[in-house]
């Protein structure tokens, strides 16, 4: 099992920095709790030289966030642009693509996205390792339960008889 675990912020307005600063300043009592070695190994935003509450490390900023997936090896990404397509949705396609962990605040995103995103999660089987807690197997079949909910609602289907089930 891997030690290390790398992170890529991707935007860092107000959630973005205060989670950037938060991550260091609690670097320890994470390493401490959960024995394993947070890196951010990578940090993406529209402007480098912004003024910003928090110092950022220009050594591991990216002017072009897609970037990140080629020079570095990242385990989760957190995506916190905002907008629902562009760039914010390029991101997290290729993250899902390449097998790497998503958190994203980005509402807008899964709003609109949320049913295809989740289809290509399914399809690179980041939610099926074999390693997955029963706990993580019920979150992903909630949170499929919860867009098919939403689609039936949006496109006025009736409720199958045979529940949609991922797992």
């Amino acid at each position: 099992m891997n030690k290390n675990v790398n992170i890529a912020i991707v935007g860092l307005g107000q959630i973005g920095i205060y989670l950037y600063n938060e991550l260091i300043v609690k670097k320890k009592d994470i390493e401490t709790k959960t024995g394993k070695k947070i890196n951010i190994v990578a940090i993406s935003a529209k402007n480098k030289n912004k003024k910003r509450r928090f110092k950022i490390n220009k050594k591991i900023f990216y002017q072009n966030p897609l970037e990140i997936f080629k020079k570095q090896k990242i385990d989760i990404l957190f995506e916190s642009i905002g907008l629902p397509d562009g760039i914010s949705k390029n991101i997290v396609e290729t993250a899902l693509k390449n097998k790497i962990h998503v958190i994203t605040p980005n509402k807008a995103l899964i709003a609109k996205h949320g049913d295809y995103l989740s289809l290509l999660a399914k399809l690179s089987n980041e939610w099926k390792h074999p390693k997955c807690t029963v706990e993580e197997r019920n979150i992903h079949y909630h949170t499929q339960l919860m867009f098919e909910e939403k689609r039936r609602k949006h496109c006025r289907i009736k409720k199958s008889k045979i529940p949609y089930r991922l797992i």
